[in-house]
């Protein structure tokens, strides 16, 4: 199944077809609050790492909530997650400067 590694068969015997069970374990209640939280047709985006049958990775996933189903797109992250880099790379392409506070108004350049 694309970039985690698994074969449909090894998805349901290992995992039992769950996706939850890829998560890993640390980031597992930040997934569920977040889209146990979600109201019907509210947009999310949440970052978690999962377990790949080669290696670990790091998915990136958008969508929305609707009735009882999830639609998402899911994107490996990977890549982006040398943190020292991925900040920086990611300030240096946005088109104009960018100030960051905190909760008590306190500004990071």
């Amino acid at each position: 199944m694309g970039r985690l590694g698994y074969s449909k068969e090894e998805l349901k015997e290992r995992f039992g077809n769950s996706f939850y069970a890829l998560i890993f374990e640390e980031d597992e209640p930040k997934v569920r609050s977040v889209l146990c939280a979600l109201k019907e047709d509210e947009r999310y985006t949440v970052d978690y790492r999962l377990t790949c049958k080669t290696e670990s990775c790091s998915g990136h996933e958008q969508g929305w909530r609707a009735g009882a189903y999830f639609h998402c797109q899911i994107q490996d992250a990977s890549r982006y997650y040398d943190l020292d880099s991925y900040y920086r790379n990611v300030l240096n392409s946005l088109p104009t400067q960018v100030m960051i506070s905190d909760l008590n108004k306190r500004f990071y350049l």
